[in-house]
C-alpha cells in the first residue's frame, strides 16, 4: 500500500509523490522466522540416524537463500519443502525418506515434504571419497 502526498505550486501545477511505508521491521522478523525454520529443519534432518549428510542436489539446486547465507540441502517454499540427503547404507531408502519426513513434519505446518536421496554411503571413508569425486 502506498501513501500519496499531493503538492501544488502557486501556478496550479499538481504533482504526486509516492512513498512506501517503512516495512523493514516486519520483513526482518519474517526473515528471522524463515532462518529459524530452515535451521530447525536442518537440525531435524541431521538428527536422523540414517542420514549421513544433507546434499545440495543436482547442480546445487536444493537450497534456501537468506540474507548473507545459502543453506544447501533444504529448500523451504511457501507451498512445499524439498530436502536432499545422502543416506547411510542399511535400511530401505523409502523408510529413510519417511524418517526424514516424520522428523521435519511437525515444523512445517502441513506443507508437503519431498525427500530426494542423492547418494548412499557405507562408511565415513566412502563418504569422503564420494565428496572428493564431486569436487573434481
Amino acid at each position: 500500500m502506498s501513501e500519496v502526498a499531493h503538492t501544488g505550486a502557486h501556478t496550479g501545477a499538481h504533482t504526486e509523490a509516492h512513498t512506501e511505508p517503512d516495512q523493514s521491521q516486519p520483513q526482518d522478523r519474517s526473515q528471522d522466522r524463515s532462518q529459524d525454520l530452515v535451521q530447525a529443519v536442518v537440525k531435524a534432518v541431521e538428527g536422523c540416524p540414517d542420514v549421513a549428510r544433507l546434499s545440495p542436489g543436482p547442480f546445487g539446486a536444493v537450497a534456501t537463500y537468506l540474507p548473507g547465507i545459502r543453506i544447501s540441502g533444504v529448500a523451504v517454499r511457501d507451498d512445499e519443502v524439498e530436502i536432499a540427503i545422502v543416506a547411510r547404507h542399511g535400511r530401505p531408502l523409502p523408510a529413510i525418506a519417511d524418517q526424514v519426513r516424520q522428523a521435519v513434519g511437525p515444523l512445517l505446518e502441513g506443507r508437503p515434504v519431498n525427500v530426494t536421496i542423492d547418494d548412499v554411503v557405507t562408511d565415513v571413508a566412502t563418504e569422503e571419497a564420494t565428496e572428493e569425486r564431486g569436487r573434481q
